[in-house]
């Protein structure tokens, strides 16, 4: 009865977060829970963005549903064509991809831009060299975590005010502040 229990809980939780998937637009696409992906995962939350992840390891979903159980969160792997899609890929605002190599990543934002073209895909990629394959590929923005953390720690000897300030508008849980983007036509008062 246990077992059944607990399948049948597991079965009842996935038919809810597919229901929640199916009804978003405009969301974004997070394929990976790795460190960095929770990372944005945590972003995603406090700036009340609508999200879907998608990770292959039932511990790391686990982890994440421990987290938060109102996390939308699709166990499977990112490279599956149909688990894009149940991810809402054609509904998508964006899509980052943070798996395990570079090599999956370039994968999954090929595949993401093969059933999305106005889709925003940002892919980390590890090595500089390989930045231009991922920009042919139809990435918008490669990020190198090593490369932006070895500007931190620049920053940090040179500009240590700067990185403050911007350390407190990011962490600072009292108050969320943050920049945002707007367009603003020619014809706006």
């Amino acid at each position: 009865a246990f077992l059944v229990g607990g399948e049948l809980s597991d079965v009842l939780w996935r038919q809810r977060m597919d229901n929640k998937i199916s009804k978003l637009k405009n969301h974004f696409i997070i394929c990976g829970a790795g460190t960095v992906g929770i990372m944005i995962i945590e972003e995603m939350i406090r700036t009340k963005r609508p999200f879907v992840a998608i990770e292959s390891d039932p511990a790391k979903v686990l982890k994440i549903r421990e987290m938060d159980s109102n996390i939308l969160i699709i166990e499977g792997d990112a490279h599956d064509d149909d688990i894009l899609i149940r991810a809402g890929i054609k509904r998508a605002l964006g899509m980052a991809c943070v798996l395990g190599n570079d090599q999956e990543n370039l994968f999954v934002a090929v595949t993401a831009r093969f059933h999305c073209s106005a889709l925003r895909i940002i892919a980390q990629c590890s090595s500089p060299k390989d930045r231009p394959k991922f920009i042919r590929a139809g990435v918008d923005s490669v990020v190198s975590p090593q490369f932006i953390g070895a500007l931190r720690l620049a920053s940090e000897m040179f500009r240590p005010h700067v990185v403050t300030f911007l350390d407190t508008m990011l962490r600072d849980k009292r108050q969320e502040v943050r920049i945002e983007e707007v367009t603003v036509y020619p014809d706006s008062p």
